[in-house]
């Protein structure tokens, strides 16, 4: 992970170089230096979505499931998968067969249960001394939450380039891609039209001969008939 950390970096600092009109023997497509970077931004609308968490938080209010697939490194690397389910009762995730289910109790924090989805959970006791608040509950879903608002960090760069089917969902698509001194970026996000949840990402770099990136893909998105697991 540090490796495309550094990776990322190197690229950004590149590009803004390139912005800044660098030297014109030192590019590596045909424009002028005048020109700036070489880029291509879809040709499309500009984005309509927003700012991701405002969006999301207006446009999905009741009950969902969701599964990510997702890899990150050179040629796709290992694919893991995590599912959030998420209602007013309570938080379940499951990230790579390592559940976590989290019920509201009267207090308005959680109760935690040991179990799997398979075989039905069971409630933890605390010894009536402990619960957990909504902040640690949170925590357990940043990773998911991450990829529905992925592109909150790029809305103002894509433009959009057509419309996509993700998870049996219709999505707008938006891309964004820019090439200077032996450095090319590519990422694309597939954005879900009835909620803004980003159901497909993709991120693409190369510096100085080395490749890396990451992507992730919905696979099941649920707004209705949501539940939790068996507990008791």
């Amino acid at each position: 992970m540090k490796k495309y950390l550094a990776l990322a970096l190197t690229l950004v600092l590149a590009l803004s170089l390139a912005a800044c009109g660098g030297a014109a023997g030192d590019r590596t497509d045909s424009r002028t230096p005048n020109d700036g970077i070489a880029e291509n931004n879809g040709g499309g609308d500009s984005f309509a979505y927003g700012n991701a968490k405002d969006y999301i938080a207006e446009n999905l209010k009741g009950d969902y499931e969701i599964t990510y697939r997702y890899y990150a490194g050179v040629g796709g690397g290992d694919a893991s998968e995590v599912t959030l389910i998420k209602t007013a009762e309570g938080v379940y995730v499951n990230s790579d067969g390592s559940e976590s289910l989290f019920v509201k109790n009267s207090t308005g924090n959680y109760d935690m249960y040991n179990g799997s989805a398979e075989e039905g959970f069971t409630k933890v006791d605390m010894g009536g001394f402990m619960t957990f608040d909504q902040a640690y509950v949170d925590a357990l879903t940043v990773m998911t939450s991450g990829f529905m608002t992925q592109y909150g960090n790029y809305s103002s760069e894509m433009k959009k380039d057509g419309k996509e089917t993700v998870a049996g969902r219709s999505c707008d698509k938006y891309t964004f891609s820019a090439a200077a001194f032996g450095t090319a970026v590519r990422y694309s996000c597939c954005i879900d039209r009835a909620t803004g949840v980003c159901l497909k990402y993709t991120y693409d770099a190369s510096v100085g001969g080395q490749s890396g990136g990451m992507a992730f893909e919905c696979t099941q998105f649920k707004t209705s008939g949501v539940k939790l697991p068996k507990y008791n």
